[in-house]
């Protein structure tokens, strides 16, 4: 049995969804869904921004308790409108960023890849329709950076250098912050109406000291927490590789790092084994479980499997 989601009690709560539209709105365009699977209630939402001309129900009564299952919005009870305008904070030319001489998109195929949801939220964000130039008539706020790329490149790639023009590495995070810092806009809200990609394992742990990147909405690491200091937390899901279609031969499919010598990736072990007793037993047939290519297995799946890990410590860096 699915556990309803969301609550939605008071008209403070109705605020919320303006955010939760666009996101949703960009996910959905490029085909990048992130959907909740913990339990959250919108009753812990705190006031983000009116969205009174936003959400217009049509069996509104003071907006009585409605549940909303994983997965679904009853239409015939709310209706959204996800025509909402937002402003790019676009004054770091982000595409142009050069790592070691090369063009972003050489780095696509990287290691980096499944954290690459920074670059395609924003190279949708600056090519979408309901983009405006002018922030006086937005609703939200989309803060430009490819910060999963800096933490990328801090972890992994020490020896890489990643500008945007004469601005490298971290210092184009404290850019960011520092602009947030001298925005009329962001201080409209303390930054609650502003969204900025931070869904690297690596985030928390180097943005720790950014105070006005903090106060934003994030689109997250593994962490669905809509109580996090008044602001919204939305976990990313991995961008992977297209796997041409195949004929649906397996129920299911667990591609991920195993790491042995990792206590934090126990949980990942132990749904391989259990898996290899179901497929024994012939009440599950797996495609793969465990490291390897993610095609052709996540196509000829019914189902893919992802085990969250709590990693507290990655070569050095805290993170979620």
């Amino acid at each position: 049995m699915i556990e309803p989601i969301w609550e939605l009690h008071t008209k403070q709560q109705k605020k919320l969804f303006r955010i939760f539209g666009l996101i949703l709105s960009l996910f959905i365009v490029y085909g990048y869904l992130s959907f909740i699977d913990d339990q959250a209630y919108l009753s812990y939402f705190k006031s983000v921004v009116d969205i009174s001309s936003v959400i217009k129900p049509t069996k509104y009564r003071s907006f009585k308790k409605i549940q909303i299952p994983l997965g679904k919005i009853y239409f015939d009870e709310i209706k959204l409108n996800f025509n909402v305008p937002f402003y790019v904070y676009d004054k770091l030319d982000w595409m142009s960023i050069l790592c070691n001489g090369k063009g972003v998109e050489n780095y696509l195929d990287s290691a980096w890849m499944k954290h690459s949801d920074d670059y395609w939220f924003l190279k949708h964000a600056l090519e979408h329709p309901l983009r405006t130039k002018v922030p006086e008539n937005a609703s939200l706020f989309v803060v430009g950076a490819l910060q999963n790329l800096i933490v990328e490149n801090k972890i992994f790639w020490s020896r890489m250098n990643c500008c945007v023009g004469s601005v490298c590495k971290l210092d184009l995070i404290q850019k960011i912050d520092e602009m947030l810092m001298n925005s009329t806009w962001f201080h409209r809200s303390e930054g609650r109406d502003h969204i900025f990609v931070g869904s690297h394992y690596g985030s928390k742990g180097t943005l720790h000291k950014y105070k006005a990147i903090l106060n934003c909405s994030w689109i997250s690491f593994e962490n669905n927490n809509p109580t996090e200091n008044g602001r919204v937390r939305i976990a990313s899901t991995y961008v992977g590789r297209k796997c041409e279609p195949q004929k649906k031969q397996y129920d299911i499919a667990f591609i991920a790092s195993m790491h042995p010598e990792r206590i934090t990736f126990k949980s990942r072990r132990d749904a391989c084994d259990w898996l290899s007793h179901q497929n024994s037993a012939r009440k599950w047939s797996v495609a793969h479980c465990g490291n390897g290519k993610q095609c052709p297995a996540l196509a000829q799946a019914r189902m893919g499997l992802h085990i969250r890990v709590n990693i507290r410590e990655t070569r050095g860096d805290p993170t979620d």
